[in-house]
């Protein structure tokens, strides 16, 4: 029997990614083994890069009301008393950047905005996308106005010389971040800074209010969104023998992760062939483990993928194997659950009994 908080551990390694012990990965190692207790809140804005994906290429600025103008709140359909709580916000819908003006009512239905939406502004390959992308952004841009006060530290030159950023609840948390950018970094770079800022007070106040699964394996997970039986073939004039494609969701670690009574930690690569003769096997396993329940209201178990891919077409291709989330693809947190946990080649399938995890 598995005793709490403990791993059983299950190798077939012959294949085998190690790297040197450097001080990043000692860090993050560091890190983990606190299971990731406060976040790394300092940013490097001397070198702004901004790493954009598929959800986030369609959104460009969430900033809530776009003005308290009254032409402009009647272009968007709104009233006087719905501007203070309606979320509107201007969203990429091609490929030369033009965009569409989104609104999101109080009180209104968000999928079926966030639907008619991308069915009037982009094509329909692209609609699963967008709609995940608008009610991501809508969720972010909540998570902004509920922000606490906090404060962060950010590193503002290559010497390491910082700078605090501060936070007062109920205040436009875009705002602060853009006056506070606007004094260390050159004007065209202020958006992205404010950005960067915005983004890690969010985090960190997710961070703050984690399970320990969150704040061990990171706030989101990715997941494959597969077609459900009625839209396999369903849709008049469609050619049913065509595969529906596959969408990538984020999805929360705490809700997807939290109520298992056992998780396990998978660790494997495309490249590796003992992982592509095991994860099979693995796959077989879960699925008969579904078709007895267990994935219902309190799950006995949960598997994530912990990627070792080398490339993204690799590790995309591997996940649609999987019927579990996985890491995004981030060899510094794989190298840092890797040595806290002794794993030393793939695959890896570390077995943990939750229980004895409490609120910790």
């Amino acid at each position: 029997p598995l005793q709490n908080g403990r791993a059983v551990s299950i190798e077939e390694a012959s294949c085998s990614d190690a790297e040197d012990d450097s001080p990043e990965v000692v860090e993050l190692r560091t890190m983990v083994a606190t299971r990731r207790a406060a976040v790394v809140a300092a940013l490097s804005l001397c070198a702004l890069v901004l790493l954009v994906d598929v959800a986030d290429a369609l959104t460009k600025t969430a900033s809530g009301p776009v003005s308290s103008q009254e032409d402009e709140l009647v272009s968007s359909g709104l009233s006087a008393g719905d501007e203070e709580e309606a979320i509107v916000f201007e969203a990429i819908v091609d490929e030369d950047g033009g965009t569409a003006r989104f609104v999101h009512r109080v009180g209104g239905d968000l999928a079926a905005e966030a639907a008619a939406f991308c069915a009037a502004h982009v094509n329909a390959s692209l609609a699963a996308h967008c709609a995940t992308a608008l009610t991501q952004q809508v969720d972010l841009v909540r998570r902004e106005r509920a922000l606490p006060s906090l404060t962060l530290e950010v590193t503002v030159d290559e010497t390491g010389s910082t700078a605090t950023f501060v936070h007062e609840a109920g205040a436009d948390v875009r705002a602060e971040a853009a006056a506070f950018c606007a004094a260390i970094v050159p004007e065209e770079y202020v958006a992205a800074c404010a950005n960067k800022i915005v983004a890690s007070a969010v985090d960190k106040s997710r961070l703050d209010a984690a399970g320990p699964w969150g704040r061990l394996l990171g706030l989101e997970l990715l997941a494959i969104q597969r077609p459900t039986s009625e839209s396999v073939g369903g849709a008049a004039g469609t050619n049913s023998d065509e595969p529906s494609p596959l969408v990538v969701s984020r999805v929360q670690t705490d809700d997807v992760v939290g109520a298992a009574k056992h998780v396990g930690l998978y660790f494997a690569a495309d490249w590796c062939g003992p992982c592509r003769q095991f994860s099979p096997k693995l796959v077989a396993f879960y699925e008969r483990m579904r078709a007895k329940g267990w994935r219902k209201s309190a799950p006995l178990l949960e598997i994530v993928w912990v990627s070792a891919s080398r490339d993204p077409d690799g590790y995309a291709k591997f996940l649609a194997q999987m019927p579990w989330p996985a890491l995004p693809l981030d060899p510094q947190m794989r190298n840092a659950l890797q040595q806290a946990f002794g794993v030393t080649g793939f695959p890896t399938l570390l077995i943990f009994d939750s229980a004895g995890w409490g609120s910790r």
